[in-house]
């Protein structure tokens, strides 16, 4: 699965991997999200967002175009800050290119990582 719609979930532990399979996008248990290249694991981006908040963690693609990581306690530990940006519905695609991309229904870009490689 490289694409995470409206309302999806990404639970800790669990990933979103590119249709090429060279990078993937782990929500991981310690609260850190990051992309990785997939053969050598090198990581691209972080949310530097490790042990912020308590267990379990998930990432949530908001229907109104927010992407945001919750801690147990509903607690926000980081926010890619597009609240109502562009049209719905949005979508978040890690791409075969190694960029994380924020999609709005007219195919503008709201948020990128910027890790095109």
């Amino acid at each position: 699965m490289s694409t995470l719609g409206n309302d999806f979930t990404l639970n800790a532990g669990c990933s979103i991997i590119s249709d090429n399979a060279a990078y993937y996008a782990v929500m991981q248990t310690d609260g850190n999200f990051v992309i990785y290249t997939t053969h050598t694991n090198r990581i691209l981006w972080a949310s530097n967002t490790m042990n912020k908040g308590q267990f379990p963690y998930r990432l949530v693609m908001q229907d109104d175009g927010n992407l945001v990581i919750y801690d147990r306690n509903n607690g926000v530990t980081w926010a890619s800050n597009t609240l109502n940006k562009g049209a719905k519905p949005h979508a978040l695609i890690m791409q075969d290119d190694g960029n994380l991309v924020i999609y709005d229904g007219n195919g503008g870009v709201t948020w990128a990582t910027g890790t095109v490689q």
